[in-house]
């Protein structure tokens, strides 16, 4: 089980430094948040955002099937209203607690990003790429080191997922 910890990073730090890889290569990636927005702007449809989902994996280490299901529903509006998307990017980021590095005496953070994309473009979805893998980053500071631990994990694996898609023809 995870848990919640003072010592966060914004998930778009993630977001962006993987955007930074995967937009030259022909890839555009937006957030949950941000598809909600188009798909249902007077907030009357869907009963999710990602804090909501970021909250429930981090109890849980799940999403329930309800959760799952209202991602389903998102997608099928989106289609419906002219804006389809074709992969779902699932994201999960594990970052340890500073500590510090015993070589230069900077704290230390160790984290873990694994990538799943999806292809939600038929009925049945289907894994076409996935990517995991472990960072570290040193900085003065905790916060500091985290963020570099996780630009550093987020490039590694947008360039890990661009190379199994382009292999395999998408894009």
């Amino acid at each position: 089980k995870y848990k919640a910890s003072a010592n966060t990073v914004s998930p778009s730090v993630v977001t962006d430094a993987m955007n930074e890889v995967l937009s030259p290569a022909g890839f555009e990636m937006d957030d949950l948040d941000a598809a909600l927005e188009i798909a249902d702007p007077n907030m009357e449809l869907f009963d999710i955002e990602m804090a909501t989902i970021e909250k429930e994996y981090v109890e849980t280490n799940r999403l329930s099937r309800s959760t799952k299901g209202q991602i389903n529903k998102l997608i099928r509006e989106l289609l419906a209203i002219g804006e389809p998307a074709s992969y779902l990017v699932q994201i999960i980021a594990d970052m340890n607690v500073p500590f510090e590095d015993s070589v230069t005496g900077n704290q230390k953070v160790i984290v873990s990003i694994s990538t799943q994309i999806r292809d939600v473009s038929k009925l049945r979805a289907k894994n076409v790429a996935s990517f995991t893998h472990q960072a570290s980053g040193t900085g003065p500071d905790g916060k500091t080191a985290a963020l570099n631990a996780m630009k550093n994990a987020a490039t590694t694996v947008a360039q890990g997922i661009v190379d199994q898609l382009n292999a395999k023809g998408i894009n």
